[in-house]
């Protein structure tokens, strides 16, 4: 279950995506909800940042959930390959911001090799949250992110049934300082946000 200080609701189910731009400030909470919270369970996630621009770091905040239905299907023989963001071929993922993003996650059978085109992300790297898998050789277990080499297309040998996400964007455009949630350029523009926070300009839930 998601809420935001926004006045955004929404509950997200298997194979769904959240996408939020935090801009000058946005408040929200992720909890389980009431059927989990009765019954337990696992939840299985992934939470991507994306570093905006310099010049975008104040820009308004906005939410929205994407359902499985709308994250196009790339024909693969591995296994079910889902294209969140960025471009293959003529098909173009539903979550589009700055940085140029690019994410696909991939369901791979073992025995399989994955082929991606990959010519659009400047920057690329693969995520396996479970299984293994093969980059040119070389393995990559769970919670590894092996970073790639620019080039045409990428091929990923699965060696066990394998959840994969291949990540990329346009190279950061200036440095980073965090803080918590707080992610800006400088020190002052962190303090700023800071401040911000804890005099409620960023609302509340």
């Amino acid at each position: 279950m998601h809420k935001d200080s926004l006045g955004n609701i929404s509950k997200m189910g298997p194979g769904e995506v959240q996408w939020m731009r935090a801009g000058r400030g946005v408040i929200h909470d992720e909890a389980p909800d009431e059927v989990l919270l009765r019954a337990g369970g696992r939840v299985h996630g992934v939470q991507l940042w994306i570093n905006m621009p310099k010049g975008g770091k104040h820009a308004e905040p906005a939410y929205r959930q994407v359902t499985a239905d709308e994250i196009p299907v790339l024909p693969q023989e591995a296994g079910t390959v889902r294209l969140v963001a960025g471009r293959v071929g003529n098909v173009i993922g539903p979550v589009r911001t700055s940085g140029d993003p690019f994410v696909v996650h991939a369901s791979l059978r073992s025995g399989g090799t994955l082929h991606m085109d990959a010519t659009n992300p400047r920057e690329l790297a693969a995520y396996v949250m479970t299984g293994k898998v093969a980059i040119d050789g070389q393995a990559v277990e769970p919670g590894q992110l092996a970073c790639l080499t620019y080039g045409e297309t990428v091929h990923v040998a699965v060696n066990e049934n394998t959840e994969l996400l291949l990540v990329g964007g346009d190279p950061l455009d200036a440095p980073i300082v965090r803080h918590g949630p707080f992610v800006m350029n400088t020190i002052a523009e962190l303090e700023r946000a800071v401040r911000d926070y804890h005099a409620g300009r960023m609302g509340q839930i």
